[in-house]
């Protein structure tokens, strides 16, 4: 018995490594049209970090390797809404508090980040919630971050004022990222 005791000790006081997970994946800007429709733009350069350890969520991706999908194919993204001076890196960074992933469960779950995006030279604080879902060596994600243009110094050109409501997506579906970078 002492030497079971003895043997669970000293595996507790292991410290645990937590993973850092990685990928590149693609990412939307959507456009919300007054008319309730989206104008939507696409990148597959988008890249996501999830390092457990220091509790931080960060992404990137440039913006001029976004292409119009479908409809939005009358809208240039960079010169009609995106003037030069924005000609460079989405960029969003957040800590999050310690996160647990329930390993035994295949469901999503949840965490809500309060970070900072970076568009451009313009920063804007801004919260929102990723769902996870953790799979194998891999791990899903899906989010939604919305904001309004004019939170981030973008004022709606003229020729696009009856057009769009100001509110801008960048969203993710089945995001996959691997783990084991560090």
């Amino acid at each position: 018995m002492k030497s079971w005791l003895i043997i669970s000790l000293l595996f507790c006081s292991i410290p645990v490594v937590a993973q850092d997970f990685r990928g590149e994946n693609r990412v939307f800007v959507k456009f919300e049209t007054i008319a309730d429709g989206m104008l939507e733009f696409e990148s597959s350069k988008f890249t996501i970090e999830l390092n457990e350890e220091q509790n931080q969520f960060t992404f990137f991706v440039d913006l001029q390797t976004f292409k119009p999908v479908d409809n939005s194919g009358s809208m240039t993204l960079f010169n009609d809404v995106f003037q030069e001076e924005f000609h460079s890196d989405i960029t969003y960074k957040a800590d999050f508090s310690a996160l647990k992933f329930d390993t035994q469960t295949d469901r999503p779950q949840q965490i809500d980040l309060n970070g900072t995006l970076w568009m451009g030279t313009t920063k804007v604080d801004l919260p929102f919630r990723v769902e996870l879902e953790l799979m194998d060596r891999f791990l899903f994600l899906d989010f939604d971050l919305v904001t309004q243009l004019n939170k981030l110094g973008i004022e709606i050109p003229d020729q696009y004022k009856k057009k769009l409501s100001g509110k801008i997506h960048l969203q993710v579906l089945n995001g996959k990222l691997t783990e084991g970078f560090r």
